[in-house]
């Protein structure tokens, strides 16, 4: 069964990344027998620094996390088209021409213990393992929270999602999971920008910005200053903050268009444009009905649309953008009655001031990022001999970015909500590439076999996925991929299948940059 590992007790849910039990998560330090052996004492406990209250809290807000379903495909479709990602013992049997592909089940599921599931049919309770193993037979079984898949089918009608059924979405987590049992190293979400997106989720590290402020383990304190500031209701407690940006219901989001137009700002009438977007404006406006039409439907589907505001189109258009619920869909329940009592209210500037719905729009449409900062200086490489093994401590300063970069509001669950449907809208069959080290122990051009067009359906002629050496690079905010520098002979990647025919006797040849691996990729159809 795919249970996509976090720790030995919490995994995953395979839209999300985050856990599929509601456990005291935040009571044990996941990290705390490195911890024991690095310092030579007892790990730290979360709730060493945490209130009763402060855990109440935690323990309410994380409650959807145990509401779990598993998703199970009674054809095991990918077992009979894709044997390099079978299950053990799959069924192989090839399904009958012209076959009607069998719904996708849902099964009401309980975490135990150690990786077993629960679930029933047919008042039979059935008992599945991490690795699949249910009665006599590997069936693949994938946990995802309720709340996650009730909003995956919101977005199958988005128009900038790849996926459009159950089906889809079953085939493209399948796919993952089938490349990550390999090695048994699950949920790391998509990669084939190059590195793994870990669920736009900062790593593990996170985990020590729960110690107090007031702690001298000084280390800590110098590592955590390089991690992002969650904002949120404590001062005191970054893991209270985290927990209220990543952690909360995005679904029963408190008073979320209060707080979203709290963000309004007021904004000059006929503000003074440049002379080029002077221009522009007065050819748009002598446009054609039926091309402004055009034009205006182009933008109807913000995603990412840079945070200033250009005045070139009028507040108005900008203010029915956001009342549209379509043009920044994950906004579904947001009050327009508030939004048009918003609009009538007067501008605390006067009448030579309106309300700036452009900006609040562009803002609105920012997605989440994910990667290492760019605004500090890194830290030193430290070199821990009984923690991984590792000089290369980027972990320490990796980061996300989300509304709260331009929001001073943000309810809980609003940038939960945003970075799930981003994860969402961008899933693909086969966006996640197998690793050499994986598949055959080199890079290959025909590595997997590809039986699906991204939606996941049957495509009319197969195509192959290649297989490219990855683990050297990282990734910056803002996208830059970038290869880590000083690696040791041993970490350097072998090289990719389009260099081949070019090594030589003498040894291997120039490690391949990241723009020659987006062009293989782009001629395999990745959208990159």
């Amino acid at each position: 069964m795919s249970v996509y590992e976090d720790t030995k007790r919490n995994y995953r849910c395979s839209i999300c990344g985050l856990p599929t039990t509601q456990t005291r998560a935040w009571a044990y330090h996941p990290q705390a027998s490195q911890y024991d052996a690095l310092f030579g004492a007892r790990g730290p406990r979360n709730d060493d620094f945490l209130a009763k209250e402060d855990c109440s809290k935690l323990e309410k807000q994380t409650s959807w996390w145990s509401d779990v379903y598993l998703l199970h495909d009674p054809d095991d479709e990918v077992d009979k088209l894709c044997p390099d990602i079978a299950m053990p013992d799959a069924d192989r049997t090839p399904r009958e021409p012209g076959a009607m592909r069998a719904d996708i089940q849902e099964y009401k599921a309980r975490w135990v213990l150690d990786g077993i599931f629960y679930f029933g049919v047919s008042g039979v309770v059935t008992t599945v393992d991490m690795i699949g193993r249910q009665s006599d037979r590997h069936r693949a079984y994938i946990p995802t929270h309720a709340i996650c898949l009730e909003m995956a089918k919101r977005v199958f009608s988005s128009t900038k999602a790849y996926l459009k059924d159950m089906r889809g979405l079953w085939t493209a987590l399948r796919w993952r999971y089938g490349i990550e049992r390999r090695n048994l190293a699950f949920n790391h979400g998509a990669n084939y920008t190059l590195v793994d997106n870990e669920f736009y989720t900062p790593p593990w590290s996170w985990w020590f910005d729960s110690l107090s402020p007031s702690s001298d383990r000084s280390l800590f304190s110098r590592l955590c200053s390089y991690t992002h500031s969650w904002p949120g209701p404590s001062k005191d407690v970054p893991l209270v903050n985290y927990v209220h940006t990543f952690g909360s219901n995005p679904l029963d989001i408190e008073n979320l268009t209060e707080n979203i137009l709290s963000n309004l700002r007021e904004c000059r009438h006929n503000t003074l444009l440049r002379r080029e977007a002077e221009g522009f404006k007065r050819r748009l406006n002598s446009l054609p009905v039926e091309l402004w039409d055009a034009i205006c439907a182009e933008i109807s589907s913000p995603r990412d649309l840079p945070r200033v505001a250009t005045y070139i189109l009028p507040q108005g258009f900008w203010k029915d953008l956001l009342k549209s619920q379509t043009a920044l869909p994950w906004l579904w329940d947001i009050d327009l009655a508030l939004i048009d009592a918003k609009a009538a209210e007067p501008c605390p500037g006067g009448s030579g001031f309106e309300w700036d719905w452009e900006l609040l729009v562009r803002q609105l449409s920012r997605g989440v990022d994910f990667g290492i900062r760019t605004d500090v200086p890194p830290p030193p490489h430290f070199r821990f001999e009984r923690f991984q093994e590792t000089d290369q401590s980027v972990e320490w300063f990796w980061t996300c970015t989300g509304y709260s970069d331009d929001l001073a509001h943000v309810p809980a669950g609003l940038h939960n909500r945003r970075r799930i449907w981003q994860l969402l809208e961008e899933m693909f069959v086969g966006d996640r590439l197998p690793k050499p080290n994986e598949f055959h122990n080199e890079s290959r051009e025909h590595c997997l076999i590809m039986p699906w067009t991204k939606s996941g359906d049957i495509a009319n002629e197969p195509t192959w996925v290649p297989s490219i050496w990855i683990n050297h690079l990282h990734r910056q905010i803002g996208g830059r991929i970038y290869e880590v520098e000083g690696l040791n002979w041993f970490d350097r990647p072998s090289s990719q299948y389009w260099q081949m025919p070019q090594r030589s006797d003498q040894g291997l040849i120039k490690v391949a940059t990241v723009e020659e691996m987006y062009n293989a990729l782009r001629k395999k159809g990745y959208p990159l």
